[in-house]
């Protein structure tokens, strides 16, 4: 079909500090049920433009 797949411009190869350190505080916040505190955080991801997608083996972050 000609996707590649291999090479997706929208996977990140590192993210951005800022980024990751609110990702961490977003886990540790729905880790505890704070999950009022998580939305405020995922929101912040949002505004800096990485979206944040909760899997069973943990979080996904990508660019939006």
């Amino acid at each position: 079909l000609g996707l590649d797949l291999e090479h997706n411009e929208f996977e990140l190869k590192e993210t951005p500090e800022e980024v990751q350190k609110l990702a961490n505080e977003r886990e540790a916040a729905r880790a505890s049920g704070d999950y009022k505190k998580s939305d405020e955080l995922r929101e912040q991801i949002k505004k800096l433009g990485f979206a944040i997608e909760d899997t069973d083996s943990g979080q996904k972050i990508s660019k939006i």
